[in-house]
This record gives C-alpha cells, sequence and structure tokens, in this order.
C-alpha cells in the first residue's frame, strides 16, 4: 500500500515538474517577440566632454551616434538598394577602398521609389573600409529639418568607429568634420540636382 502511495506520489510530482516547465516554454515564447523590438528613436542626448548643456549641433551629433552607435542600423536597416557589404568606394580618399552603406526606412523609400529628394529624418549611413576590410571611419548624412537650407538640409558628420567625432587638422587648427562640413558640401555639391547625393539617381528617367 505505501509502495502505491509513493508511485502516486511521484508521478504527480513529476507532472508538475512538467507542466512547470511547460509553462516556463509558454512564458518565455509568447515574451520572445516583445524582446526582439529594438527602440531607434532617437531620444537621448549624451552630454560631450563632461558639459552639461551642448550646442544644438552636437545635441544632433549626439543623437545620430545614439541613433547607430549600438549597430542598430545593420540590425534592422537596408542596405543601400543595389549594393552589398564592401563595395568598391567611389571617393577612396574620403570613404576608404571599400564601402558598406545602410538607410533607414526614410530613406529606402525614396531610393525605391525616385521620389527625387529625400525628406526630414533620412539618414544615410556609410561604413567606411580599408583594402582589407578594416573599419576606418563612419560617414552619416542626415535631413534635419530647418538646418541649413541651402543644402537641402542635409547635416553631415564623419565619425571614428568609436563614435568619436573625427576632426581634421587645417590652417586654423583642428576642424571638428560635423555640421556643415565646407569637404563635405564642396564634393557633394556637384551631385546637387540629386539632392547632393552619387551612390544612384533619386529621380525617375523618362523616355520621350
Amino acid at each position: 500500500m505505501k509502495k502505491i502511495h509513493f508511485i502516486v506520489l511521484l508521478a504527480i510530482i513529476l507532472l508538475q515538474i512538467r507542466c512547470g516547465t511547460f509553462k516556463q516554454k509558454i512564458d518565455v515564447k509568447e515574451a520572445a517577440p516583445e524582446s526582439k523590438k529594438e527602440k531607434i528613436d532617437i531620444i537621448e542626448v549624451i552630454p560631450v566632454n563632461g558639459k552639461e548643456k551642448i550646442s544644438p549641433n552636437e545635441k544632433i551629433a549626439n543623437e545620430l551616434w545614439y541613433y547607430i552607435g549600438n549597430k542598430i542600423c545593420q540590425n534592422n536597416w537596408k542596405m543601400w538598394p543595389g549594393k552589398t557589404a564592401f563595395y568598391e568606394g567611389e571617393e577612396k580618399e574620403h570613404h576608404g577602398s571599400l564601402s558598406t552603406t545602410y538607410v533607414n526606412d526614410i530613406a529606402y523609400e525614396v531610393i525605391e521609389n525616385k521620389k527625387g529628394l529625400m525628406p526630414p529624418g533620412a539618414t544615410i549611413v556609410k561604413e567606411n573600409y580599408t583594402a582589407d576590410k578594416a573599419l576606418e571611419s563612419i560617414t552619416v548624412m542626415h535631413k534635419a529639418e530647418g538646418f541649413h537650407p541651402d543644402t537641402n538640409d542635409w547635416f553631415w558628420i564623419k565619425f571614428e568607429p568609436n563614435g568619436k567625432v573625427i576632426a581634421m587638422v587645417t590652417n586654423n587648427g583642428d576642424t571638428t568634420l560635423s555640421d556643415k562640413v565646407a569637404e563635405c558640401i564642396g564634393c557633394h555639391k556637384k551631385q546637387i540636382d540629386n539632392d547632393y547625393i552619387f551612390t544612384s539617381p533619386l529621380k525617375k528617367k523618362y523616355v520621350y
């Protein structure tokens, strides 16, 4: 009799363990979709050089790095249509021997549908590599509404791989490569009719 009681008790314990494990698996499964969601809104401002107050341009720079710094673009954004990873760079002097270019959804829609101009919020991230695929820098073009109408409101910035904004030595001292970067504007101005973009045309070609 005691043996039967023991067997019944053991069966109940095993059933409870199995049910508990099954419930745990269900809970994990139900939680999985939520865990995959990544917040990509620009929401955080990180002080620069320990300063609590930063300039509007520094604010944009920090927000952009927060936006892309945790490889959000690689995980969730598409590559520029028609381009693959490590394609040969167009401007090797500024963008390395090889490039990988990511665009957010706003920019991607314009490229795919040939809408002509990128709207505010469009962001293009170009990773610049050496010939042996070592990451040298990251250049970003971001449309900030009202930022600089003379250049279609593009904000230009160049980061080191660790997120530090690159500075270029000039006759006037160090010039930070962010904001209205003369070097970027001077080069991209050749493509003013294509919203300052080289990679591919943003307008439809009409056949007459």
